[in-house]
């Protein structure tokens, strides 16, 4: 999944007036933490991404069948923007049930750490 498709299909679930910007510094951060805390780059790593209008057609980091975390994340910010807390709630809900299985993926696959990741609480 690029950047365009996420930010279509998250606009798709969850209309939000936020503007494109919004939408990348929501993947941003995401991607930021998913690059820190699970793959273990540091900021200061070339291979450390992040993203703007110029590359909106870059592939995001997480790959089927997890890639749908990013929807969910920007469908929770959206509800949150729109001040529609009981649909934000349910998509963290998603969010925290498919991040958490991406965490036990990489931890089994990728010889990163095993432990046990929980949810993130994003507000």
């Amino acid at each position: 999944m690029n950047i365009s498709h996420c930010i279509s299909r998250s606009r798709a679930l969850r209309p939000c007036s936020a503007g494109n910007e919004q939408y990348i510094s929501w993947i941003n951060t995401l991607e930021g933490r998913l690059q820190i805390e699970i793959l273990g780059l540091s900021p200061s790593q070339k291979d450390y991404k992040t993203y703007s209008f110029s590359n909106m057609g870059d592939t995001l980091i997480v790959q089927p069948p997890y890639d749908d975390i990013y929807v969910y994340y920007c469908a929770a910010m959206a509800d949150y923007f729109n001040s529609e807390y009981d649909k934000y709630e349910n998509d963290l809900i998603l969010f925290n049930s498919l991040f958490e299985k991406y965490c036990s993926f990489i931890g089994k696959h990728k010889g990163k750490s095993s432990k046990k990741i929980k949810g993130w609480y994003l507000c």
